[in-house]
């Protein structure tokens, strides 16, 4: 009787190994000539599809599998470079000449949760941020921290009678916003353009948003659609010193992104979903900073300890060229 060369379960993890690897070839391809939504967000999960097939070449590893194992790894390798990074760490540090004079940023989703905020509050009243950019923000939540933190940040857009919450952002801040705009009327998708002005920095020309989370085709037309307006506000500005941030719902594999962002300089961190115990192992970056030059990003991380919201809080320092 002749012995088989491999063992069934090397056979099976070949086969699910080449199954997922065709597919993703295949989404690949599909993604990048076609506008259907599906294939567009089944795209973005390739992150996923990635861990756990990681998981998978761990455990082989530690039962001395070695051929299933360099196989495997080589197969996500492939998938990898498939999906364009879209595996995305939970930080980014950059160091050096061109890190000096930072200004430091939050940004978070917080879901309309309706507790926690107390942490929150003592979280924002510890830390040293010179910009807060929240999106998902209650009427309720909004008063709230706007009275609970004028002492700390004096200025902010949002929360008064007349624009409300513009699609439920928030943007608190310890220097004046010398002017801003909001694009779009109530009810609609609304973009927050501004020039924030910091006593140490140049002034930058800020664009905040919240696009739709594209859970249906209409709703992946209308992210699109917000995208797109972001990407005519930059174009009409046409300056230096740029900087969008917010919520786009949008990972950085995605064409739209890419064709959007592809002037600015930016770095993924992982913001979705907040799971307790499972950590950013899992998930997409849909929560961004983009910077124009001379602004350079150094520092994008999330913050573990905020976790009510489905989204994970994340940090940034930005370097800015000193007013003269």
């Amino acid at each position: 009787m002749i012995k088989p060369c491999f063992h069934p379960l090397f056979v099976c993890i070949f086969l699910v190994a080449a199954i997922i690897f065709s597919l993703g070839l295949i989404l690949f391809t599909i993604h990048q000539v076609s506008d259907l939504w599906e294939f567009d967000i089944a795209f973005a999960l390739m992150n996923a599809t990635s861990f756990l097939l990681f998981v998978v070449t761990l455990l082989f590893l530690i039962t001395q599998r070695w051929r299933t194992s360099l196989f495997l790894f080589f197969t996500l390798i492939l998938i990898q470079s498939q999906s364009n990074g879209s595996y995305i760490s939970n930080k980014f540090a950059k160091r050096g000449a061109f890190c000096q004079n930072e200004f430091h940023i939050l940004q978070f989703n917080l879901s309309y949760f309706s507790h926690a905020y107390k942490s929150l509050l003592s979280h924002l009243k510890s830390q040293n941020y010179d910009l807060i950019a929240l999106q998902e923000v209650s009427p309720n939540q909004g008063k709230l921290l706007i009275n609970k933190l004028r002492e700390e940040y004096p200025y902010q857009i949002g929360g008064t009678p007349i624009i409300g919450f513009p699609s439920g952002q928030l943007l608190l801040s310890k220097s004046p916003f010398i002017e801003f705009k909001i694009h779009g009327a109530q009810g609609e998708n609304q973009l927050i353009s501004a020039l924030w002005q910091s006593p140490n920095y140049e002034p930058i020309h800020l664009i905040a948003a919240h696009a739709p989370s594209p859970r249906s085709n209409q709703l992946w037309q209308q992210r699109n659609q917000t995208l797109h307006r972001i990407e005519r506000l930059f174009e009409r500005y046409n300056l230096p010193n740029i900087m969008v941030i917010g919520d786009l719902n949008t990972p950085p594999n995605s064409q739209y992104y890419q064709k959007t962002f592809h002037e600015l300089q930016d770095k993924p961190v992982i913001s979705w979903p907040n799971i307790e115990y499972l950590g950013q192992f899992i998930g997409v970056a849909i929560d961004h900073l983009l910077v124009s030059s001379p602004l350079t990003l150094c520092h994008r991380e999330a913050v573990s300890e905020l976790r009510y919201s489905d989204h994970f809080a994340i940090v940034s320092s930005v370097s800015a060229k000193i007013s003269d």
